[in-house]
């Protein structure tokens, strides 16, 4: 009980868990949305090439991404000599919101093609005659794809949901070569938390965050499957 106490009052797990509900929580509800709209986008193309393209961030190995991105968002990188070129003044792209900004750029990047993919395989399984019904009916895309796709896909729905708050946390390993063991305070997150109390040997601290953790994961997870 002491353990558990002592982490919810500590003031670094505080910040990290309230940076990680952030980024999760605007990631998630930006990136499952495109998702669906780029497989509903796709779907109703004869040609899937762009599929392939969408696939390639996941292939892409971490070290190779962070390089990208600390060329792109460094102090000295590409966007602030644009934000020079133009008479603006540079951004410091790892800190405050736009250390946000940059974390969820990243997750949604790498992870949009992959959810993509999820959910056009869910498409695939809506019944046509329902879809064609609908058409000779007079009904609009639009009013086909909210009225009939959405509902009979609301289970795969839910579960990508649930997978791309897990994979927001899996987009930790570029954060943390990105950023270090200790980040500015905006891009801090709970593994970060973890991950220092790994390297301090401080097994009380990391088990009971852990198990907090895990069970604030379950409830949520449990409120999205009632």
């Amino acid at each position: 009980v002491n353990n558990y106490q002592k982490v919810l009052t500590n003031m670094a797990f505080q910040i990290a868990v309230k940076n990680t509900a952030e980024v999760m929580g605007f990631g998630v509800s930006i990136m499952v949305p495109l998702s669906l709209y780029l497989a509903n986008w796709i779907a109703s193309r004869e040609n899937k090439k762009q599929l392939m393209w969408m696939l390639s961030p996941i292939a892409v190995p971490a070290a190779c991404t962070v390089m990208v991105w600390r060329v792109l968002f460094a102090s000295g990188g590409t966007l602030n000599q644009l934000l020079l070129l133009i008479g603006s003044e540079k951004i410091s792209w790892m800190d405050g919101i736009y250390g946000k900004l940059v974390m969820m750029l990243l997750y949604i990047w790498k992870y949009t093609g992959y959810h993509t993919v999820i959910f056009l395989g869910a498409l695939a399984s809506v019944p046509k005659e329902y879809i064609e019904t609908a058409r000779v009916e007079g009904a609009s895309e639009r009013t086909i794809f909210w009225k009939i796709k959405i509902r009979c896909i609301s289970p795969a729905i839910v579960f990508a949901a649930m997978l791309a708050m897990i994979n927001a946390l899996k987009s930790f390993r570029e954060i943390y070569l990105l950023t270090g063991d200790y980040p500015s305070v905006a891009m801090y997150l709970l593994p970060h938390f973890l991950n220092n109390a790994l390297r301090t040997l401080n097994y009380q601290r990391m088990s009971a965050a852990a198990i907090l953790f895990s069970a604030a994961m379950i409830i949520i997870i449990g409120i999205m499957y009632v």
